[in-house]
C-alpha cells in the first residue's frame, strides 16, 4: 500500500483500515491526534463503558502489538510508543 504525505504539512496521512471495535478505537484515536499517550487512549477508547473499562491499561499495549502484526504492518506502517512513563504512541512507516 502508498503512503500518503500530505502536500501542505509533510506529514504522514494514515490509511483507513476496519479492525474490530476496540482496535479501531485505538487506532482512529491515534490517526486523529498523532501523538497519544496510554491514558488518553484508554479515556477515548472505553469512554462509554459503565464499568470503566479494563482496570490496567496494559490492555492497549496489548491489542496495539496485536494490530501491528495482523493489520498495520501488512499495510506499510505501525503504532510505535516512545517508551517509558508517560510514553506517547504514533503512527510510522513500517520498513519491510
Amino acid at each position: 500500500m502508498d503512503i500518503k504525505i500530505c502536500s501542505c504539512c509533510g506529514l504522514m496521512v494514515p490509511p483507513k483500515i476496519h479492525m474490530p471495535e476496540v482496535k479501531q478505537r485505538i487506532y482512529d484515536a491515534i490517526r486523529l491526534h498523532r501523538s497519544i499517550t496510554r491514558r488518553q487512549l484508554m479515556d477515548k477508547v472505553y469512554w462509554d463503558r459503565r464499568d470503566g473499562g479494563p482496570l490496567w491499561d496494559n490492555v492497549i499495549s496489548v491489542h496495539i502489538k496485536q494490530m501491528n502484526e495482523r493489520w498495520l504492518r501488512p499495510n506499510g506502517i505501525q503504532i510505535k510508543g516512545t517508551g517509558g512513563p508517560g510514553s506517547t504512541y504514533s503512527i510510522e512507516k513500517h520498513a519491510a
